[in-house]
């Protein structure tokens, strides 16, 4: 299922400016898709200027998401790999992006549980971060 919806939402990139840059490329494949509004976007910044990092879900992973009333279609993922990391407020480093969306408080629950299952992997961490193609990025993914 995550291939499924991963399939044609995934970049990869040498570098962007800042985090807040990152999260809003790192969603773009939402937005073009209709998936998310560009007010989806903005709340996600917005969540981590008032809440602090706490997308960051696991060292070097981030996962931006908002609430579904602030502009979510429909349920949704995307995925951005940066050769060079943002750093976050405190310095904190981030290479892989994972953009959440859900239509519904519980619309994404499945898809957190696979993506969950293969990021408690080190080892499948270290190929996405190692990764040059969506292809090699979707076979992370191949076996959840």
């Amino acid at each position: 299922m995550l291939q499924d919806v991963l399939k044609g939402n995934i970049q990869l990139k040498k570098e962007v400016a800042n985090w807040e840059e990152a999260i809003k490329i790192a969603a773009r494949p939402l937005l073009e898709k209709d998936i998310i509004e560009h007010k989806y976007i903005d709340a996600m910044v917005d969540n981590v200027n008032k809440n602090g990092n706490y997308i960051i879900i696991l060292p070097e992973v981030a996962m931006p998401h908002a609430r579904h009333e602030y502009g979510a279609i429909e349920t949704g993922i995307s995925f951005m790999k940066l050769d060079q990391p943002v750093l976050f407020p405190n310095e904190e480093p981030v290479y892989l992006f994972f953009v959440l969306s859900a239509e519904t408080n519980d619309g994404h629950l499945d898809l957190l549980a696979d993506l969950g299952e293969a990021l408690t992997d080190t080892k499948k961490v270290e190929t996405l971060k190692k990764a040059n193609s969506e292809e090699e990025v979707l076979n992370v993914f191949s076996d959840v």
